[in-house]
């Protein structure tokens, strides 16, 4: 957190981003928001649930730029042992009229998934979460070790 705290401040490209997303967070309901607080940010996260069936790990964490958005929503949160998923409809400021929303999906695969029985479903999940959502453009981003 600390070297995150410090590429905001010093590094223009950290900065100057709309939208940073960090997977593996190992966040959950203990630990306090003002722990994983960014200056200029605001976080919207997904934390690693017990009932997950993980005993570890896990969580993903977006950071909104207070610059570019303050109206967003979270429209979809997954975490169990085969993919996580937080999906945050947004309304930046400076959006073309056509769109009401544009929506950001940050997903992560663990490495050691069980890739027999879970590919085609997490397909299937990303694909229903993005399809389903008719309002602008849908983007996708993460760690989908070969989803």
């Amino acid at each position: 957190m600390d070297e995150l705290r410090t590429n905001t401040r010093a590094c223009y490209k950290y900065r100057e981003s709309s939208i940073l997303v960090v997977t593996e967070t190992w966040l959950n309901a203990d630990i306090p928001d003002s722990l994983i607080e960014l200056e200029g940010f605001s976080a919207v996260q997904a934390d690693h649930k017990e009932n997950s069936g993980k005993s570890r790990g896990g969580g993903i964490c977006m950071y909104v730029s207070d610059a570019w958005c303050s109206n967003y929503s979270v429209r979809m949160t997954v975490c169990n042992t085969d993919v996580e998923l937080l999906c945050v409809s947004l309304r930046p400021f400076y959006l073309p009229r056509e769109f009401g929303s544009i929506l950001i999906c940050a997903v992560y695969v663990p490495p050691k998934w069980q890739r027999c029985t879970s590919s085609s479903s997490n397909r299937r999940l990303c694909s229903a979460a993005t399809e389903s959502y008719s309002r602008g453009p849908c983007f996708r981003n993460g760690g989908f070790q070969q989803l």
